[in-house]
C-alpha cells in the first residue's frame, strides 16, 4: 500500500566532487574499514568541509570516528552531510576487506530515534548476510 505525504523528499549529491570530505555515512564506513594505507593516502587529499553544525571537521576527530565505526561494525549519522536526515551503514566483506557497504538513509520525520536501534540491526545483518553470501562465492 502506497502512502502520500504533504512533505516532498529530495536528497542530491554534488556530481562534480570526486573526493569530498566524509560526513556521509557511506563514505564514513568505507573509510574506516579501508586498509589503513589506503585510509591514509585519501585523508591525505582531503579538506575539513562544515555540511551541517554537525560534521566532524578534524582528521583526529574523524580518525577517532573511525575507531569508533570499527568496533561497532557500523555508523549512525544524524545530520552530518544533510540537514534533516539521518542515516546507518555497515561494511559488506569480499576477501577480507570492506569493500561494499549498504546504506539505510531518510527523513528525521520518517527515521525517528525511536527507530534508529531496528534500523542499525537491519542494515548491519543484512550487510552480515551479504558479506556470507559473498564468502561462498569466493575462490
Amino acid at each position: 500500500m502506497c502512502r502520500s505525504t504533504v512533505r516532498p523528499l529530495s536528497l542530491s549529491v554534488a556530481a562534480i566532487c570526486l573526493l569530498v570530505w566524509p560526513a556521509a555515512a557511506s563514505s564514513k564506513v568505507l573509510l574506516a574499514f579501508a586498509p589503513p594505507g589506503d585510509q591514509e593516502a585519501i585523508l591525505r587529499l582531503l579538506v575539513p568541509v562544515r555540511f551541517t553544525g554537525s560534521t566532524i571537521r578534524s582528521l583526529p576527530l574523524l580518525r577517532r570516528a573511525f575507531k569508533t565505526i570499527r568496533k561497532q561494525g557500523y555508523v549512525y549519522s544524524d545530520q552530518e552531510r544533510e540537514e534533516g536526515v539521518r542515516a546507518v551503514a555497515a561494511p559488506i566483506f569480499s576477501r577480507g576487506e570492506g569493500r561494499y557497504c549498504i546504506t539505510v538513509s531518510g527523513p528525521l520525520f520518517r527515521l525517528t530515534t525511536k527507530k534508529i536501534p531496528l534500523m542499525i540491526e537491519t542494515v548491519c545483518k543484512t550487510a552480515s548476510d551479504i558479506t556470507e553470501g559473498l564468502k561462498q562465492r569466493e575462490y
